[in-house]
């Protein structure tokens, strides 16, 4: 799962449209359209990716391999599955 896919998945967990999403970031919907569809780049930078899970109440939590369980609502991604 990429950053944008996770991005995608919790807009959509939360209700949060393209045009709200947009808002809270002070940007152009056309400017999130081509954060979230840009296939020129592989992924969103992890700054944009924070900046964006912030507008939606979300943070980017890192724990050691095999550590801590699932927390609900959590999305876990794995080396094998970003390749």
């Amino acid at each position: 799962m990429t950053g944008r896919e996770i991005v995608k998945t919790l807009m959509n967990e939360k209700n949060v449209s393209n045009a709200d999403m947009a808002n809270r970031l002070h940007i152009s919907q056309a400017a999130l359209w081509d954060r979230l569809n840009n296939k020129k780049i592989k992924d969103i930078p992890l700054s944009t990716m924070c900046e964006m899970l912030a507008a939606i109440d979300c943070d980017l939590l890192v724990v050691p391999r095999g550590k801590g369980g699932k927390i609900e609502g959590s999305i876990r991604v794995s080396m094998k599955e970003a390749d």
